[in-house]
């Protein structure tokens, strides 16, 4: 039976070659929207499989080639008429590098040998740079191809596990994206040599591949991440070669965040925003918290976030969080209506946890004083201001746990009323928290925990 399909698979080879199989249908270049391109059913046994890849190799430019099975998923070895990629060969497996760092140059030599996606994943398992899902484990590191740069070859996108003993909840590791130009491959971009990660690719994943910039050029989104003993936190880099330049990261600002959920979705001309849902951290000492969901936009150059929505604060720290934010928008409606509720609102809650204040109604209220101060200050309000003064110094005498915010209120008043400039007014404030540190620490993170904005002298006046 093997030797009846070898004589078959041989038959169809000459039919090609002499042109008698003109009827059927090859495979050309990759669809324009990147996808691969399915390899046509070729017969089961595999020295059929090998005789007709070494009598395409010897006479073209491969156009049939083997497909794979990653996991569940089928994916083609790609081939275009007018390749510059390496011919299809059958090298020696190399040996494994002799450290992790090495790996992507050990691959680029065995890919440029001849080596087949096949082959090349059978190395890196080999390896151990990449390890199959068994035994409800998630599978680690891979290799497929994808349409990122110009050009009709697709490109290799391979993430790589150091396979270091111990390293169970996070692995460091890399991503890279290797190219063809010429006859040979070339590394287009690699993950650890990016000075935004600083030689430190922590747990690397591709996200999706697809055109987030409207260009009509697929762009690559990984994910690096860790992981503590209570949360996992996740980073995203957008990789793109918009403009025809070299793949770059087009989310630089981009902080890691835990438990994220990350989509695109449409945007204007043709692009897509990035939406990210943040998880909650699960460390108590971040102290109180709440669900944050942000959008990014690419405007031309970067992606840069453009949307922050906040769950609606129930915690009173919170509340003159979010005022704040709208005093730096010089949203002066929303801000002194914020402080208003961090004032007079007795549904908020009090963060029971805080290990500086005991008092944090009267001390909070305090400091909601001094920032409606400020707001008036900022539009010239004269009249405002004074009483917002006068109504802190009822509300934080001194006798009361908020009366270091009443001090704070009353430097920048009248520095601000002496010279009728708001700088001078901030210059006495802040001097004011220098010299008194308890006034930032009751507001900061130490107090509240470290997911929430830690205050600083510098802070104690918005303008």
């Amino acid at each position: 039976m093997k030797q009846s399909k070898l004589y078959l698979a041989l038959f169809c080879v000459i039919a090609l070659l002499t042109g008698c199989g003109a009827a059927q249908q090859l495979p050309g270049n990759p669809a324009a929207n990147g996808a691969d391109v399915a390899a046509p059913q070729l017969p089961e046994d595999q020295n059929a499989v090998t005789v007709v890849a070494t009598v395409e190799s010897a006479f073209a430019p491969a156009t049939l080639a083997p497909s794979r099975t990653v996991g569940t998923v089928e994916i083609s070895q790609p081939s275009v008429s007018n390749s510059q990629c390496p011919r299809i060969a059958a090298p020696p497996m190399p040996a494994a590098p002799a450290t992790f760092a090495e790996s992507a140059q050990v691959l680029l030599a065995f890919l440029n040998a001849g080596a087949t996606i096949e082959s090349a994943s059978a190395a890196m398992q080999a390896w151990g740079v990449k390890i199959e899902a068994k035994n409800g484990s998630e599978a680690l590191g891979g290799i497929e191809f994808a349409k990122v740069l110009a050009g009709e070859d697709q490109q290799l996108v391979v993430t790589l596990f150091n396979p270091v003993p111990g390293e169970s909840v996070s692995r460091s590791g890399d991503l890279v994206v290797y190219t063809c130009a010429g006859g040979a491959y070339q590394i287009a971009y690699q993950a650890s040599t990016d000075p935004a990660f600083e030689g430190f690719v922590s747990d690397p994943r591709v996200l999706a591949v697809d055109d987030v910039t409207g260009d009509g050029i697929f762009d690559l989104s990984f994910l690096t991440g860790d992981c503590g003993t209570a949360t996992c936190m996740d980073g995203i880099a957008i990789l793109s070669s918009h403009g025809n330049q070299p793949l770059r990261n087009l989310s630089p600002d981009f902080a890691y965040v835990p438990f994220p959920t990350f989509e695109f979705v449409p945007a204007a001309n043709g692009a897509r925003d990035l939406i990210v849902a943040e998880g909650i951290l699960g460390d108590p000492s971040a102290g109180p918290q709440r669900s944050m969901t942000s959008t990014w936009s690419f405007n031309g150059a970067v992606f840069t976030q453009t949307a922050l929505l906040r769950e609606t604060a129930t915690y009173r720290i919170h509340a003159l969080q979010d005022a704040d934010d709208a005093l730096r928008d010089k949203d002066y409606r929303e801000a002194d209506s914020l402080l208003g509720r961090v004032i007079n609102d007795s549904s908020l809650q009090s963060w029971d946890n805080n290990p500086n204040v005991t008092s944090e109604p009267q001390i909070l209220g305090a400091f909601a004083y001094v920032r409606l101060i400020q707001s008036s200050a900022s539009r010239d309000d004269a009249v405002g201001a004074q009483a917002a003064l006068e109504s802190l110094q009822r509300f934080g005498p001194a006798d009361s746990p908020g009366y270091l915010y009443t001090q704070l209120g009353e430097a920048f008043y009248n520095g601000w009323k002496t010279s009728n400039d708001m700088a001078t007014g901030c210059a006495a404030a802040i001097a004011f928290a220098r010299a008194n540190p308890t006034s930032t620490q009751w507001l900061g993170s130490e107090s509240f925990g470290t997911a929430n904005y830690d205050y600083q002298p510098e802070d104690m006046c918005l303008q």
